[in-house]
């Protein structure tokens, strides 16, 4: 403001100063945050949706192509449930920071948290080897001293690639999910490259998902039983002493699915928590009807363990179908004690209180199968039958099984094979002192029916129809 003097010259000036540094450095984190994920600092969805936005556009109508690469960074989870989420979030920001990781692999578009990235680049052949160069570049971590690297499972990431022709942001996206999804099945460490006919195998499983639970609630699963007999040198002179009950579907335009195909379906689904209640009810109601008091074995799924009272279900269809608790045999995997120990534990306790047998199924596959046998005394123990069917091939396998019943013998567990298919598997299995066998040779698991004279009836009845849940 200028200030003037009598005769209206101007005399001095008046100035006032705001400092607006805070106000500026305020909007500009504010505007920085909206774009930017709050732990990695990398850009977040909107900048990543902007970006691709504006790639799209640049790129039509013109010959130019880019491709859309997603890396999934494998052992997060076993990161997280081990050392904390704290420490989850540690390897994040190392993944995320100079000089190997996703910040510094950014060149050509932006990175972002959530494994997806934009590379614009014209080969194909050269799309694929920043792939294989972003995923060796993010093997966690760095540090050599670090507490995860010297602690954690060895899980490096696995770099997720698909390349496609299609224009709109939706397409590309779930053309991206679509190879993420078929490189994890693969292994890890894979790269995938997207193809149309991912697309109908991923619409094929979810069809299958919905069809299972139909057919769990209509009833068309069903019980098929596999013999399983006390070990002698041939089938004649092994005794059947009881039967695992497995799981069947019978689709109606399908027919048969395998049970490879619909129980990891159901697994990963969760419907495996109503599948198990019914396989279990249908197995112990099956059993309480036979003359001859056979053993009956029943898979129970880790999902079983971690949700609902599987003790409390256990015991009320004991008590629904008056099966002696003695004659049912639980089986489980280490999954049930990896998911939680001390609950797993005290389950599995609480189950044997009940008087039922528990045993531990593929043993040797796992990890942590010795430690488990120290903490609890299980019955059986089932060799996997990847063991069984190398008898007589290598001296390895036979090595292994050896070991394994002189374990379970050593602990007053018995044992039990899976997968015996030849006589030389079974003479084998008998003079090494294996307690029990299971596998074709020694029946295929079949409708009750077909093994009628086992169980004490006199007339083969055939199938019978499962019973519908509920």
């Amino acid at each position: 403001m200028t200030v003037l003097d009598d005769a209206g010259e101007p005399q001095y000036l008046i100035k006032t100063h705001e400092d607006v540094t805070d106000r500026r450095q305020t909007e500009s984190r504010m505007a920085h945050m909206a774009y930017h994920d709050g732990l990695t600092d990398l850009p977040n969805r909107a900048a990543f949706l902007q970006a691709l936005a504006q790639m799209i556009e640049a790129c039509a109508g013109t010959d130019e192509e880019f491709a859309v690469l997603c890396v999934d960074l494998d052992g997060l989870k076993e990161i997280n449930d081990v050392f904390g989420h704290a420490m989850g979030d540690k390897v994040l920001i190392e993944v995320a920071q100079p000089p190997a990781g996703l910040r510094a692999r950014r060149r050509g578009g932006p990175a972002l948290r959530r494994r997806v990235r934009i590379d614009h680049r014209r080969q194909a052949a050269g799309r694929r080897h920043r792939a294989g160069r972003t995923g060796r570049a993010m093997r966690w971590p760095r540090n050599s001293r670090s507490t995860a690297r010297r602690s954690a499972p060895a899980a490096p990431p696995a770099s997720r690639y698909f390349r496609t022709t299609a224009r709109t942001r939706p397409s590309l996206l779930a053309n991206a999910g679509a190879a993420l999804f078929r490189a994890k099945a693969k292994s890890r460490g894979s790269i995938s490259v997207y193809e149309p006919e991912m697309d109908q195998q991923i619409r094929d499983r979810r069809v299958l998902h919905q069809d299972l639970s139909m057919a769990i609630k209509n009833g068309e699963l069903s019980l098929y039983y596999q013999p399983q007999a006390a070990s002698g040198a041939t089938v004649a002179s092994s005794e059947v002493i009881g039967f695992e009950a497995l799981a069947r579907w019978l689709h109606p335009v399908r027919g048969f699915v395998s049970p490879g195909d619909f129980i990891p379906l159901a697994e990963e689904s969760g419907l495996i928590v109503e599948m198990g209640e019914w396989i279990l009810r249908e197995a112990c109601r099956e059993a309480a009807s036979w003359p001859v008091p056979l053993q009956i074995a029943v898979n129970l799924s880790p999902a079983q363990f971690m949700h609902g009272d599987v003790v409390s279900l256990v015991h009320s269809i004991l008590l629904e179908t008056g099966l002696a608790p003695d004659r049912l045999e639980l089986e489980i995997t280490e999954g049930v004690l990896i998911e939680d120990f001390d609950r797993g534990l005290a389950l599995l306790r609480r189950l044997k209180a009940l008087g039922v047998r528990i045993s531990m199924d593929d043993f040797g596959t796992g990890y942590s199968s010795l430690s488990y046998l120290q903490a609890f005394p299980f019955d059986k123990i089932k060799i996997d039958r990847a063991f069984v069917m190398n008898l007589g091939r290598n001296p390895q396998s036979a090595a292994i099984v050896r070991a394994v019943i002189d374990l379970g013998h050593g602990l007053e567990m018995s044992i039990v094979a899976e997968g015996v298919e030849t006589q030389e598997q079974l003479g084998f299995l008998s003079e090494e002192g294996c307690d029990a066998v299971q596998g074709y040779f020694i029946g295929k698991p079949a409708p009750i029916g077909q093994y009628a004279a086992l169980v004490g009836r006199s007339v083969v009845t055939g199938m019978e129809p499962a019973r519908k849940i509920g």
